[in-house]
């Protein structure tokens, strides 16, 4: 809890504009950042999932993409409930998470099932990650 002070609102209003010009500033930044990272993106290229690395001449940039997955829970008990394969198969971790790894070995191994499994699992791409590291030459 903060005791209520007296303020001066004479010395308080040039703070407030200049916390207002610093959040322009940064807005702006953030804005200029995100076109560039974008710009890099389309040259560089990104997997659906997954990371790549690049080399330009002073710099190695690594952009990683990643994908979010949910699941209908209620469509895929339906679905695992009239399946024979063993729990520690299906593509989703007990604590009600896509497992990555267990949904790409379903879906090669057992098509019809992720072809079923696949209809309640919403996938949407995540905010590509840009990083930069100089190189020392």
């Amino acid at each position: 809890m903060y005791d209520v002070i007296a303020v001066n609102p004479e010395l308080l209003d040039p703070l407030l504009s200049s916390l207002c010009e610093a959040k322009e500033t940064e807005r702006r930044a953030r804005d200029a950042r995100i076109a560039v990272e974008n710009q890099i993106i389309q040259m560089v290229g990104t997997k659906g999932e997954g990371s790549r690395s690049v080399n330009a001449m002073n710099y190695k940039v690594k952009l990683v993409s990643k994908l979010s997955r949910r699941v209908d829970w209620d469509q895929y008990d339906q679905i695992v409930m009239h399946t024979s394969l063993p729990p520690d198969q299906l593509p989703v971790k007990f604590t009600r998470a896509v497992d990555v790894k267990k949904l790409e070995t379903l879906q090669q191994d057992y098509p019809d099932l992720y072809k079923e499994i696949e209809r309640c699992i919403t996938v949407t791409p995540q905010k590509v990650q840009v990083s930069i590291e100089q190189i020392k030459g």
